[in-house]
């Protein structure tokens, strides 16, 4: 019991806010391709889907039949947001004693950037063959 009433729920929730409701068209489809097939007994079913999911669809005066088909009528999708309310907890503003000044703190023995320049011409080499 504890499975099946979310599972309910979920079912109904796809079915409404998705296009999975027109699967339950699905009988009315092939109903319908029997119908055609009875008029022509050589009609595959591919040849059925072609004929009524394309854009050339021949006028063969079941236009009432032809909308009850799975995803051939414009429904609007029903899509409900609800939003959920939080309480919120406004933390205090705590000093942790750190302050705000930067003091930059070089290791010993680090040269700093004043101590010779950064572009210095080529020194030749003294060792001479």
């Amino acid at each position: 019991m504890k499975k099946t009433i979310p599972a309910i729920f979920c079912i109904l929730f796809i079915s409404i806010s998705t296009e999975l409701h027109e699967l339950m068209r699905l009988p009315v489809l092939i109903e319908h391709y029997f119908q055609h097939r009875s008029d022509d007994p050589c009609l595959s079913f591919f040849e059925y889907l072609k004929i009524h999911y394309s854009d050339n669809h021949p006028d063969d005066n079941d236009d009432n039949d032809d909308t009850q088909l799975p995803f051939k009528s414009q429904d609007g999708i029903v899509h409900i947001d609800t939003a959920i309310p939080v309480s919120r907890q406004i933390i205090p503003k705590t000093d942790f004693g750190v302050s705000n000044v930067f003091i930059p703190h070089y290791a010993e023995k680090i040269p700093d950037n004043k101590s010779f320049p950064i572009f210095q011409p080529p020194e030749i080499s003294a060792i001479h063959s």
